[in-house]
Parts: C-alpha cells; structure tokens; sequence
C-alpha cells in the first residue's frame, strides 16, 4: 500500500496554495507548491510527489494540460482536480485524462480528506 506523504498543491490563487498548503501540513503531509502548470512540472522533475492537488483554470498551462503531462510522464502520481467552475464536460475531461477525483473550490477540508482516505483505499 503506498501511503501518500508528499502533495504539491497547484493553483494560481496565492491563499488557495498557502491555506491548503497549511491545512494538509497539519496533517503530516509533507507540501510545496506551484502557481502554474509549467512551474509544477519543473517542480516535479526535481522532486518526487505522491500527489497533485491541482486547480484547473489557471494561466498558462492549466490544469487538464497539466493532468495529460502528469499522466504521461509520472503515471504513479495521483492527481486530483480543484475548481470553482466545474461542469459535467470538465468532469469527464479530467476523468478520461486520468484524475482520480475532483473537488470544488472553496475547498471543504473535510471532502479533501475523504478523497485523501479513497486514495488510501484504492492503494491497500
């Protein structure tokens, strides 16, 4: 069973990344953090993740075009998708894309949690 312990959390909202950032290191979860796609793909070429929290909209290289990089070049990530303008067209983007979950923004720590515990789940 692989037991996350290192998150990444991406989002182009400087208090998402921090807040989210705080609340998963309280936990035990060893964080870092992105502005963007491109930055988080520098990031994890340096450093090994168990998991991406990415947001979606973002500028530059968003999250679906981050999710398809992720799956592509580290498959064992797990991914899980943050927006605040979801629709059924993105939820099945990001599912055919491979994202293990999806969560709305503002972010219920309690909701993320529960998808952390799936994830664990998943692994056993």
């Amino acid at each position: 069973m692989q037991k996350i312990k290192s998150i990444l959390v991406v989002d182009d909202e400087k208090i998402s990344r921090y807040s989210l950032g705080k609340l998963l290191e309280l936990e035990g979860y060893r964080v870092d953090s992105a502005a963007d796609g491109f930055e988080a793909l520098r990031k994890l070429r340096n450093n090994r993740v168990d998991l991406v929290l990415s947001d979606i909209k973002m500028p530059g290289l968003d999250g679906l075009g981050l999710l398809a990089q992720i799956r592509e070049k580290y498959p064992d990530i797990y991914v899980i998708m943050v927006t605040a303008h979801g629709n059924v067209d993105m939820y099945l983007e990001s599912a055919n894309l491979g994202a293990f979950d999806f969560v709305h923004k503002p972010v219920r720590f309690e909701e993320l949690k529960l998808v952390l515990k799936k994830i664990s789940v998943v692994d056993s």
